[in-house]
């Protein structure tokens, strides 16, 4: 038992640590027998390579910007997208279609006329400019780039066109306030944007909605009068929007219920930057 235990001790161990034990022990019965011990554990790069410590790593010499290797295009920053490099590029997508209204080659646009981005850059932002147009890859197949509205302003990614919007209301009349996915259908249809049904419910909820056409702007003596009643009722939108705010959404309300302690809390969110209500 007791010659047992070192055997099964010896086999789980990695092939270079048995091949070490068996060196150093070999060395030693030598010694103490007087015989010479083996070659293969008389060889010291067996032996060396695993007792002698890594060198410490020496320091990197600073070397010249230009031998370092130029990046790649992934690797960079993000660059926005000027009026002119819009123009340009929906002039490389028609000149790169594998066929009269085919699919745009984007690695060939990316090598030809943007080497500074990458190809997916390219066709996002193609993509982008088609959405402002009312557009898709599909519907836009053939079509002529001076017939495209490019413009220099960038659109957020739910912003919705003003073909979208003129829409929107008569669709959701059509369907009611309830039945979403056919209004997505029916929307993915009528301007060839395909959109989930909660950019449509959002906007509705927010913007395009009869309360929310007629509903007056949001002011610091509303914004006081809800953080009142919030820490008096809770922070249920629905039941505060059509107890005490009946002029406004639940969904607006849930806005400024969350901005309600931040320095946003009395501005309206209908509002941008420039002070026009949207």
């Amino acid at each position: 038992m007791s010659l047992i235990l070192p055997l099964v001790h010896f086999i789980r161990q990695p092939a270079s640590k048995r091949r070490w034990i068996s060196a150093l022990s070999a060395v030693a019965a030598s010694k103490t027998s007087g015989t010479s011990a083996p070659e293969s554990a008389r060889r010291p790069d067996l032996i060396v390579p695993l007792l002698k410590p890594k060198k410490p790593r020496e320091a990197s010499t600073i070397r010249n910007q230009n031998d370092d290797p130029k990046p790649s295009a992934a690797s960079r920053p993000r660059q926005r997208w000027s009026l002119a490099d819009k123009k340009r590029l929906v002039q490389a997508a028609e000149s790169c279609r594998k066929a009269p209204g085919g699919l745009i080659a984007w690695a060939q646009v990316q090598q030809l006329h943007f080497q500074d981005r990458t190809a997916i850059a390219c066709r996002d932002a193609y993509i982008a400019i088609l959405k402002s147009n009312g557009l898709n890859l599909t519907s836009s197949a053939g079509l002529s780039g001076n017939k495209l509205e490019i413009s220099d302003k960038s659109h957020a990614r739910h912003s919705l066109t003003e073909r979208e919007r003129s829409e929107l209301p008569r669709i959701v009349c059509k369907h009611g306030e309830r039945n979403w996915d056919a209004v997505a259908e029916e929307m993915a249809q009528v301007d060839g944007i395909h959109r989930h049904k909660g950019v449509y419910h959002s906007m509705w909820n927010l913007y395009l909605c009869p309360r929310m056409q007629t509903a007056p702007l949001w002011d610091a003596e509303k914004a006081e009068r809800l953080k009142q009643l919030a820490a008096q009722h809770g922070k249920d939108d629905v039941f505060l929007a059509y107890k005490f705010f009946p002029e406004y959404s639940p969904a607006a309300l849930r806005v400024m219920l969350r901005r309600m302690d931040t320095r946003l809390a009395a501005v309206d969110y209908r509002v941008n930057k420039r002070g026009i209500k949207g």
